[in-house]
Formats: structure tokens, sequence, C-alpha cells
């Protein structure tokens, strides 16, 4: 990079000057060769810089290159056709490489990467997360079917008509699949702070989120999408369950909202308490399964959460999200009944609730009433923890009548 860096001297002279100057520190070579490459450069050159290297920055998987072309040329009005990776690599060649095996740009070193997020405010994770939220949407917003798009359009000065014809597989496998996938957890990643700045995320954001004309609804076509189903995690299935389970024109945004820590979003329902008395434990659900601990304080201002609430997380939320949500409401106390919530208990959360309330005792009935429900393995941490707690004739009788062989055998 520093042979790079001495390849502007012509003269011997010029070369010897530049020698004596050559930077100590890997940060400041960066720095001359950064302000070398954005110097004299036009503003299409610079906004598709800018959005190469926060794109990167912010890519949870790399895009094909022709994908990667149409991502950074989104939010500009050129089309990916007026964009190619030899162009890119021209751009940014001291900073960017293409991968050819793989068909992946990348950064020429894991330094460039260090060197943009500690020296260079402007590709801070929040503005870089925005930037990838900002060409998600985009990309979904140019391919709906909503007819109010030519409106957005003008006010944002777009122009959706430069863009490169679609092929089944670009739609299916590239930018566009990678936008419906993404698009809410880069939202979540940019902050509120950007969510509600004005700019052309936040219209993007809202238009999204609000646009609904009677009969179509941007929210709700994303999540009807099929390409958005063969996408769900585990960790979305609740979302989905509860989003298919409510009629109510808001709930969709809401329970978007409660999962991926949209706390404006969620303020906005506050005041409406005949919809947060029906709908906040639900919030809550999510919030815990998500790890969301704003909104869990938005609309849970306590340590200490109901046993009916409680009951409810155990017997739908995941070991990871169960060991949040006891670390984020300290004074809840394990109850019997929490203990017995889960209609197929495992060892793991078992210990999880003893484990914060140490104080609970194990009696005979809990051994009963789990021994037709639990695994073999939380009956163990059961029987582990008990003291001076006999194995009844009744708890022999269920867990052969209604428990697995693993059960029948541990007795």
């Amino acid at each position: 990079m520093q042979l790079e860096h001495l390849r502007d001297a012509v003269l011997d002279d010029d070369l010897r000057e530049m020698l004596g100057r050559l930077p100590l520190e890997l940060s400041e070579l960066y720095s001359e060769l950064y302000d070398k490459m954005l110097a004299r450069k036009g503003p299409a050159s610079i906004a598709v810089s800018h959005n190469s290297l926060r794109w990167l920055l912010s890519s949870r998987s790399p895009l094909k290159s022709l994908e990667f072309c149409k991502a950074v040329s989104r939010n500009t009005n050129m089309s990916p056709d007026d964009i190619s990776n030899d162009q890119i690599l021209d751009l940014l060649h001291n900073f960017l490489v293409l991968d050819r095996d793989l068909d992946v740009f990348r950064f020429a070193h894991l330094s460039v990467a260090e060197y943009l997020e500690e020296s260079r405010p402007e590709y801070n994770k929040n503005a870089c997360h925005a930037l990838a939220a900002e060409i998600c949407l985009i990309e979904i917003i140019r391919l709906s079917s909503c007819t109010d798009v030519s409106r957005v359009v003008r006010r944002l000065r777009l122009d959706f008509r430069n863009t490169v014809s679609e092929t089944r597989k670009s739609y299916v496998e590239g930018l566009h699949k990678y936008a419906l996938k993404m698009w809410a957890s880069y939202s979540e990643c940019a902050g509120e702070e950007q969510r509600i700045l004005e700019s052309r995320f936040k219209e993007l954001f809202r238009f999204l989120l609000f646009y609904d004309c009677g009969d179509y609804s941007l929210l709700n076509a994303w999540l009807r999408s099929r390409q958005r189903k063969m996408m769900e995690s585990a960790a979305s299935r609740i979302l989905k369950d509860l989003v298919r389970n409510h009629s109510s024109s808001s709930a969709p945004l809401y329970f978007l909202a409660c999962a991926h820590g949209f706390c404006e979003i969620v303020r906005m329902s506050l005041p409406d308490s005949h919809f947060m008395d029906g709908m906040r434990q639900l919030g809550l659900l999510l919030a815990a399964q998500h790890g969301q601990k704003r909104v869990w304080k938005l609309l849970l201002d306590s340590d200490e959460i109901e046993t009916a609430l409680m009951v409810e997380m155990v017997e739908r939320l995941s070991l990871e999200s169960l060991t949040w949500l006891l670390k984020a409401s300290s004074k809840t106390k394990s109850t019997e009944r929490i203990l017995l919530a889960a209609n197929r208990m495992n060892g793991e959360i078992i210990a999880l609730l003893l484990d914060h309330c140490k104080d609970l005792t194990i009696t005979e009935e809990i051994i009963e009433s789990a021994s037709w429900a639990a695994e073999a393995s939380a009956l163990e941490v059961l029987l582990g923890r008990a003291k001076d707690c006999e194995i009844t004739a009744k708890a022999l009788s269920r867990a052969a009548r209604w428990g697995d062989s693993a059960v029948v055998n541990y007795f």
C-alpha cells in the first residue's frame, strides 16, 4: 500500500520528499489514501464510494458483485448498469478487493474496516446500518404493488425507472431477498436517533410501516410475503403467530415494534389503554424473546413479573430468552405454578428457575405433577434438589401411564 502511495510521484525530487514523510502509523496512511481517493471526485463517485464502504461495514452476508452494484446505487439516480466491478475497484482500489473465485467484494484487509470505524465518524455503526436499511427499504418499496410510490419517489428525489431488469434468479436470491430479510434488523441496529432524524431513511421507514390505502398495506404485504415466510427463523415464529391470530389493524405494527425495539412506535400505543390492556402481555413476550430491554421497561415498569405472565413466558420462551428475562426482572420469584408451566419441561429450564429462586422447596406434589409432563432430565434436576422427597406410588403411576419411556426408566 505504501508503494501505491508513492506512485503519484513523477519527479525524483517529489519521490524523495514523499519518502521522507511516509506515515509512521497505518491510520495516517489510510487517511492520506482516503482523502486522495475522494479528492476531485464528482458527487456520484463520492456517493457510490460511501455507499460501498458503509454497506460492507454493515453487511451480514456477502452479495454477488452484480447485486452489490445494485445495492450501492439504489439510493442514487444511477442505474446499476452504469456501475461495473472495475469502476468500483478504480474508486476504492486501496480499500476493497474483488474475490473473483466467490464473486464478492470484501475489504482489502481487516485493518481497513478498523480504520473506518475508529477514525472516520461518518462510518459509525448507526450510520452504516441506517444506510443499509435505507437501501433495503427502497428495494422493497420499488417492487411493491403500492399505488402511491410515485409520491415518495418525487419527494425523496429517487428515480425507480433507471433500474436494471430483474431476472427471476435475482429476485429470488439477490438483493430483493436480502432486503426482505434484513430491513427490520438494520432499522433496529440504526437506533432510535437515526429513525427519528429527518432523513430519507426515516421517510422510507415510516412509509413502509404506516402506508395503508384501505385494501393494501405495505407492512402486511411484507408480513404475508412468500419469501418472507420461507426465511423465517425459529425466533420469528411467535411474531408470525401473533400477527396471524389478531385481526386488529394496528397489531402487526405494534408486534413488530416490540420484537425489533422500535420504542418510538411502542410509545405511540401506550396512551391507548384499551389497546394495551389486551396487548401488553404479548408485547412483553416478544420483547423477552428478542431481548428488547428498552421495550420491556416501557411496557412493564417493574423488576417483578406477575405469576400469570411468568407462566406464559415459561411455556413459550426458549432457555436463552428466559435467562434474559430473569436478569431483566430480578425480583421475580419462581413458584410451583411457574415451575410446572411448561408442557414438556426440560432440565436446563428447571435448573434455571431453581437457581433464580433457591428457597423454593421441591415437594412430592411437584414430583407427581412433573412425572407425566417433564423430561427425564427435568426429573433428575428436581430430585437432585429435593430434600427428603420420596417418589410416591402416584408419581410412578403417572409416569407409567403418560410419561415417556426415559422417565419410567429413570424412576
